[in-house]
């Protein structure tokens, strides 16, 4: 089982926990972070001064569990439990996004994107 936790710590850090460790320092955040798994991250520090963390996409076979932050409160839930030590000072203004998949090493990097593209619906690849 690979698992990785994110959530923000004071203004400009992001968290990753888990199987990746790292930290990221972001000024007014609006970007994401992609795992090796093939899963794409949303992260913004938005106007309320709270973290919010979506997935954008989600890698095969990976499951991820969200807890905003107004749910949680600063105490860890369930579903970060055993992660990491780190986790223990979850703050109150951050969500806690849990990412999840059964294969070991699924997880073995992460990397801050400074933009994202899509291809358009309906466009043709030659």
């Amino acid at each position: 089982m690979s698992t990785v936790a994110f959530y923000g710590y004071s203004d400009d850090l992001v968290e990753i926990a888990g199987d990746v460790s790292e930290e990221f320092d972001l000024i007014d955040a609006d970007t994401a972070i992609g795992l090796s798994d093939g899963t794409l991250v949303g992260v913004k520090y938005d106007d309320e001064d709270d973290w919010r963390f979506r997935v954008i996409e989600l890698g095969e076979g990976t499951e991820f569990a969200l807890t905003p932050a107004s749910v949680h409160k600063g105490e860890l839930p369930d579903s970060a439990r055993g992660i990491s030590a780190d986790l223990v000072n979850l703050p109150d203004y951050s969500d806690l996004l849990v990412l999840r998949n059964p294969r070991s090493g699924a997880f073995n990097w992460a990397v801050l994107a400074l933009g994202t593209a899509r291809r358009a619906a309906g466009s043709v690849t030659r």
